[in-house]
Order: C-alpha cells, then sequence, then structure tokens
C-alpha cells in the first residue's frame, strides 16, 4: 500500500549473525492499538483504530494510516498515535461513525471510509477516500478535494470534473505524479502535475491471455526500476506494468464465479500456480521480496526473486495471536508497509498495526546465488570466518577479522566505511568515530552500543552502519557470507 518509494528504496532487512550458523525467529509483535473497535488517540498500547486499512510511511519513519470506520487520518510516531485529519460527530444505526465530504482545516474535515494514503516528495499527503469516490490533499493544516466529485463515474480531464468509483489504492511515483487504484472502474488512473486525469494504457505482454483487463484492483506500488505493480484482487493475481505492458507476476489464471471474480484458493510454489483470496496490499523490497496482504486468506505471503510463493505468517483461519511465524495470526490484513528491518501490517479486522520483525534465518529470506549472489566468486571466501562482500567483492580484514559478541558479529568500522566510499576520523577528545557518506555525517560515541572497542579497534554491527548509510543488507547461509549493495 503506500507506497513513499523513499522508503522501499534504501530497505535495509535486520540481520543478526551467529558463528554457529543458528539464527532467531522472525516474530509477529502487536505495534499500536489495543484491538477494541473503537476511536482514541495516546499510547501505542492504549490507542484505538476502527477497521484500519492502508499505511503510508515518511522519511522520518513515521507511520499515517487511514483508519477507515474512524474516518480519520492517524499518525503514528514517538510510541504515541495522534489523528492529523477527519472527525465524525454522529453515528451510523450500527454505531460506527458517519462520514462525509467537507474541505477545511485537518481536525473540521470530513472523509468517507478512506482505505489509503501516499506522500510526495514536499510531504503533501493524498488520500484515497473511498466512499466519497474522491482525492484529497493533506497540506499545510487544510483538507482539500484534490481530485473527483462525490458523484461515483468514470471520467478524465480536470480534476474538478473527473470521476472515480470507489479508489482504494494510491501511490506516487519518483516525479510525484499520482497513480490510483480506481478499484470499481477496473482501472488504474494518473493525476500529473497539473490536475490532470487521464487512463493508464498497457496490453497483455502474453498474446494467448488478457492480463490488461483488471477486476476490482485494491493496491498499487512502484518498485525502484519505476515498474509499477498492480493487486488485482478479484482476479485473484498480482500483475506488472513495463514499458507499456502489463505482466502476471504471481496467481493462477482461471474461470470466473457467477459474481464475476476468478476462484480464489491458498496454495504456494511456483509463481504461475499460486492461488490468493482477494489479496489487498503489497510491500515490495529492493532485495526482490514482494510481500502480500492476502487478506481473506488471513496471511502474509512472499513472491520470491525465483518465482515462487511462499507463506511468511499467519494462517486461513483467522484470530489474533502474535509470536513467531508460525505462531501468529491476522483477521483480514490489507496493508503492509516496511521500514528499518520490519514489515508493518494493518490487520483490519482485529483493528491494529502488527509488525513483523525480519531477520535473515529463515528459508524464505536466505536468497539464492541467482539474485544478489550471482557474481561472487565464492571460492575466495575465508572459510573460518563470517565474510562481507561488498558488490561482487570480498573484503580483506588484514590483520583483524571479525568479532562474535552475544551472538552479534561486529566488523571494523573503518575499513568497511571506507569500503562502502565513506570518510572515517576519530574523534579523540569526544570519543567518537565521525563518518562521512555523500553529504552526510553520521557520528557513533564509542561507548554507545552501538561500537566495541578491542584491541584499540573500533567494531561494528553490519546492520548498524549499513542502515545509516542506506546500503541493503542480504544473508548467504550456504558461504557464510554477508552481501552489501546499494
Amino acid at each position: 500500500m503506500r507506497n513513499y518509494k523513499k522508503i522501499c528504496m534504501y530497505v535495509i532487512l535486520l540481520l543478526s549473525i551467529f558463528t554457529c550458523n543458528v539464527f532467531a525467529y522472525d516474530e509477529v509483535s502487536y505495534y499500536a492499538g489495543s484491538g477494541e473497535p473503537s476511536y482514541k488517540d495516546g499510547i501505542l498500547s492504549e490507542a484505538l483504530f476502527n477497521q484500519p486499512y492502508g499505511m503510508a510511511i515518511d522519511s522520518n519513519g513515521d507511520i499515517f494510516v487511514a483508519d477507515t470506520y474512524n474516518n480519520r487520518i492517524r499518525k503514528i510516531s514517538n510510541n504515541e498515535v495522534t489523528t492529523i485529519a477527519g472527525t465524525s460527530e454522529v453515528n451510523d444505526i450500527m454505531g460506527f461513525p458517519l462520514g462525509g465530504l467537507k474541505d477545511g482545516k485537518t481536525k473540521e474535515a470530513y472523509f468517507n471510509r478512506p482505505r489509503d494514503l501516499a506522500i510526495n516528495s514536499a510531504g503533501d499527503i493524498f488520500v484515497a477516500d473511498t466512499d466519497n469516490n474522491v482525492i484529497r490533499k493533506i497540506s499545510d493544516g487544510n483538507v482539500t478535494t484534490f481530485s473527483g466529485k462525490s458523484t461515483a463515474g468514470y471520467k478524465d480531464g480536470k480534476s474538478n470534473i473527473a470521476l472515480f468509483n470507489a479508489p482504494s489504492g494510491i501511490t506516487v511515483n519518483s516525479d510525484d505524479q499520482i497513480y490510483i487504484a480506481d478499484t470499481m472502474n477496473n482501472k488504474i488512473r494518473i493525476i500529473d502535475e497539473r490536475g490532470q486525469v487521464s487512463t493508464m494504457k498497457f496490453v497483455s505482454a502474453d498474446s494467448s491471455y488478457d492480463y490488461s483487463v483488471l477486476n476490482e484492483p485494491s493496491d498499487i506500488m512502484f518498485d525502484s526500476y519505476n515498474n509499477l505493480y498492480v493487486v488485482d484482487s478479484g482476479n485473484q493475481m498480482v500483475k506488472k506494468v513495463v514499458d507499456g505492458k502489463i505482466y502476471p507476476v504471481a496467481g493462477s489464471i482461471g474461470e470466473k464465479n457467477s459474481f464475476g471474480y476468478i476462484g480464489s484458493g491458498f496454495v504456494n510454489g511456483n509463481s504461475n500456480s499460486a492461488m490468493f483470496n482477494f489479496p489487498k496490499g503489497i510491500c515490495i523490497l529492493d532485495n526482490g521480496l514482494i510481500f502480500i496482504a492476502d487478506t481473506w486468506n488471513h496471511s502474509i505471503r512472499v513472491i520470491k526473486p525465483d518465482n515462487t510463493v511462499e507463506n511468511l505468517a499467519g494462517s486461513i483461519k483467522a484470530d489474533n495471536r502474535v509470536g513467531t511465524l508460525e505462531e501468529s495470526s491476522f483477521n483480514a490484513p490489507s496493508a503492509l508497509a516496511y521500514h528499518d528491518g520490519f514489515l508493518y501490517v494493518s490487520d483490519m479486522w482485529n483493528n491494529c498495526i502488527k509488525r513483523i520483525k525480519l531477520e535473515y534465518g529463515n528459508k524464505i529470506f536466505d536468497l539464492d546465488l541467482d539474485f544478489v549472489s550471482k557474481d561472487i566468486d565464492f571460492s575466495k571466501r575465508d572459510q573460518a570466518f563470517v565474510n562481507i562482500a561488498i558488490g561482487n567483492d570480498f573484503i580483506d580484514f588484514k590483520d583483524i577479522t571479525t568479532i562474535n559478541i552475544d551472538g552479534s558479529t561486529y566488523f571494523p568500522i573503518r575499513t568497511i566505511a571506507e569500503k562502502l566510499g565513506a570518510s572515517v576520523d576519530y574523534d579523540g577528545n569526544n570519543r567518537s568515530v565521525n563518518i562521512i557518506y555523500k553529504g552526510k555525517e553520521i557520528n557513533y560515541n564509542l561507548d554507545s552500543e552501538d561500537l566495541k572497542v578491542i584491541n584499540n579497534r573500533s567494531l561494528i554491527h553490519i546492520r548498524t552502519l549499513a542502515n545509516d548509510l542506506g546500503f541493503f543488507v542480504s544473508w548467504n547461509g550456504k558461504y557464510n557470507t554477508v552481501i552489501v549493495t546499494q
């Protein structure tokens, strides 16, 4: 779901390295919301949501949530949930807050079942205000109707005459153009910098099957190569658009039932035979992993670079449990977002946000030689130690290799930083290490937990340094090697 592009441009998966080659399991935990379907701001564990749907993460790591049945846009920052836009004063006969369409100051504006949001490079927030059939904009303390009218329909043109029908997914590309999953129109719409609305045109990459026909697309997201991925919910398929052609990514071809939908199921394995059950959300990482919120299978699935689909967490039985990947359960997860080693899940019918700690060691994340490590000559590695390869080359640590402390492996900070293209200076007076990379300065105190000083050498955990510099870390368990790539 959205899909702040810079976040996924610099994704860093958490990596814990043990010299005995044993790794901790990934864990699922509650992050925000107590589970009660209601409305309350406050600390993470006490805040209340009402069927939260889409999410977006800004450059500060703050999480924004389309709190759908509260008709509000919420923000999670500094361990607290606040409301940044939207209000409701009257409930319907079911007890849900009534929505509406009203522009104005953020705390006075009305939304109607908003499902998704996206953030552009200026920090403006765009909202797919689903039941209002419009796109809203939150900027400078105000909410405005950016495009569309309250009437459902289909029409391109200027923003004030364009029509949408239950838009449910929204993302922004590198040029700040806005892309909309116009769900009930079965179209992908584009809003350019002039506010002009158009319909995205593409043709099927396969002449034997028309993949260009969409069926209630629910979410969209760009990868780092500017390819657009579409969660084609009613077709039980994930697709991508490249140079005007649309390709299948995962999901099997089937016959439509009497309701006009392709038959659903829960099948892992080869991507072209995998089955989903009305998936709603997507998050793409630069290491090639594609995470899917498989909503009515109540699961988080992963599409791997080797064109296979596996289950990450949850099962087809709806529940509300946390713990290991195998133990955890969800109830209609609808959206995903990644930041700083965690995959955040909007667990819609459990009325909360959960997060999954992404750690290597699980076979899902142990990428094979055909991906990031395909050009590395592993015969050159030192079999006695955990190795680091930057790009395709192993680092020669010369006088000191790696040190294992409490189950984590630390590496000489100067050697690693300089190999990554950064400069390193030591400040003896302040007992700190200063690293400058592409104009960005990072300071580490020698007495902090990030660094270890062994034999007058400063060592750092590779996860910490790579995260701060904006590099991606992967792990090849077969060859006991950490691989660092831009």
